[in-house]
C-alpha cells in the first residue's frame, strides 16, 4: 500500500495536481487515510512551487490568445477574466486556496 500511494502521489505531482484532489483519488483508491497523509507531507514545501508552475505555463497560454484578440478599451475585462479562468483551473486541480490567492497578490 505504501508503495503504491507514494507513487499516485508522486505521479499526480508530476502532473501538476494538488494535495486535495490527491487526497481525494486517494481516499477513492482505498488507502488508508494516515498512510495517504505521509505520502503527502513529502511533498510538502513545494506545493506552491507546483502551483507557481502551472500558474506560469496557463498565464502564457492565456496572454498569447489575450494579445491576439485584445482592443485597447477591453484590456482590463480580459484580464481580469484570465485571471478567474486561472483561480478556477488550479482550484479543480486541488490546490488550496491559501496557495492559489498568494499568486494571484
Amino acid at each position: 500500500d505504501r508503495r503504491f500511494a507514494e507513487m499516485l502521489v508522486r505521479s499526480r505531482f508530476n502532473r501538476g495536481f494538488g494535495p486535495s484532489y490527491i487526497s481525494k483519488e486517494l481516499r477513492f483508491k482505498g488507502v488508508n487515510p494516515d498512510l495517504g497523509k505521509e505520502c503527502l507531507d513529502i511533498f510538502d514545501g513545494q506545493w506552491h512551487q507546483k502551483a507557481q508552475e502551472l500558474h506560469q505555463k496557463k498565464r502564457s497560454q492565456k496572454v498569447q490568445l489575450r494579445h491576439s484578440k485584445e482592443e485597447d478599451g477591453e484590456f482590463s475585462a480580459v484580464s481580469k477574466a484570465v485571471d478567474d479562468k486561472l483561480k478556477r483551473f488550479l482550484f479543480g486541480r486541488g490546490f488550496p486556496s491559501e496557495i492559489v490567492y498568494k499568486l494571484f497578490q
